[in-house]
């Protein structure tokens, strides 16, 4: 389907480290001057030394690089490569880390999440007790502004069986979240680089469809953190890489469900594709972008170019409703304000 290419384009970073059991995180930045101090720092924290972390830029052209290699020079286990060719993307600079990769475990952390002292030795402990497991999958929490603002977790789970979770559209945990072997990542060939969005979520459910050696660490304490950004999906053309990103996410799984003949697993997919596409196309108030998004589901003659039609007036009368609303409150605001 794809290939991985091979990077070396090391720019900082050249020291040794003993391969025994230690963690590579790997994180891809782009112009993350405001966020990867802070990650960096939390990975400076870990109460154990068994971690190397290599940091990929994909094309910065802020001082996020500048910022990075003071890092580098202090610490001999951050490393930074620089990504030299196409595609661009978060997929593409995961990739090469994995291929650089010095340790029998790796991390996926982004570059404005954060990881608890604890993080890694809690994993490495538990890699250490199960020897067959090929991924371990963790609790991740959100904060907003400050890590411990927020008590949620990201992670969901509501059947015995992740897969279908991630078919059903309700990811049950993000890209930190899992520890895994390297060997199963180079076996998955890493990240599909077509994936501009859900490219976690891609990987995650094709090494469910690959291994079964796997285990849910959710009765352990939570070990990262997912920073959330309110406006970080608003943007029509992030929200379209989504619609893409989804459209591609379910083209994909159908194929493989559908020659596995699994029934629970194609009831998953189809049961969940409507509502997701049509949620993401509803938030960028954009007709034109649902209809296009409504076009897989007619290829794979999920619904039918009426059912098609009936949702799209139906989205075009929800559009008008929010139009009156808003027009209303604007009238009742400026009413009230003449008497404050």
């Amino acid at each position: 389907m794809y290939d991985v290419r091979i990077y070396d384009y090391c720019i900082f970073g050249k020291g040794k480290i003993n391969m025994n059991k230690i963690v590579s995180i790997i994180t891809p930045t782009f112009n993350n001057h405001d966020t990867i101090n802070e990650t960096i720092e939390s990975v400076l924290s870990q109460d154990v030394s068994s971690w190397e972390l290599i940091i990929v830029d994909d094309g910065s052209n802020d001082d996020t690089l500048q910022l990075i290699k003071k890092y580098c020079i202090n610490d001999p286990r951050i490393k930074l490569f620089k990504r030299k060719s196409d595609p661009k993307g978060g997929s593409t600079c995961r990739n090469i880390g994995i291929l650089n990769a010095s340790g029998e475990f790796v991390l996926f952390l982004d570059s404005d999440d954060l990881l608890e002292p604890f993080c890694i030795r809690q994993r490495l402990k538990v890699m250490d007790e199960y020897p067959d497991l090929e991924m371990g999958i963790f609790l991740m929490k959100r904060f907003y502004k400050k890590k411990g603002d927020s008590d949620e977790i990201v992670n969901i789970l509501d059947s015995s069986d992740p897969l279908l979770n991630y078919l059903k559209g309700r990811f049950p945990w993000t890209i930190t979240s899992p520890i895994w072997r390297r060997s199963l990542l180079i076996e998955l060939k890493g990240f599909n680089e077509e994936y501009k969005r859900l490219q976690d979520p891609e990987l995650h459910t094709r090494a469910l469809f690959h291994t079964g050696n796997y285990k849910l660490f959710y009765d352990y304490p939570a070990d990262c953190f997912y920073r959330i950004i309110p406006s970080r999906y608003q943007s029509n053309d992030i929200i379209k890489e989504m619609i893409n990103g989804y459209t591609k996410f379910y083209d994909d799984n159908f194929k493989v469900i559908t020659r596995n003949g699994n029934e629970s697993q194609i009831k998953a997919l189809k049961r969940s594709l409507r509502n997701l596409l049509f949620e993401i196309a509803r938030m960028c108030n954009d007709r034109e972008m649902l209809k296009m998004t409504l076009q897989f589901p007619i290829k794979i003659k999920m619904i039918s170019g009426n059912t098609a039609n009936y949702l799209l007036l139906k989205y075009t009368v929800y559009q008008k409703i929010i139009y009156f609303i808003k027009k209303i409150r604007n009238i009742l605001r400026i009413y009230l304000n003449k008497f404050d």
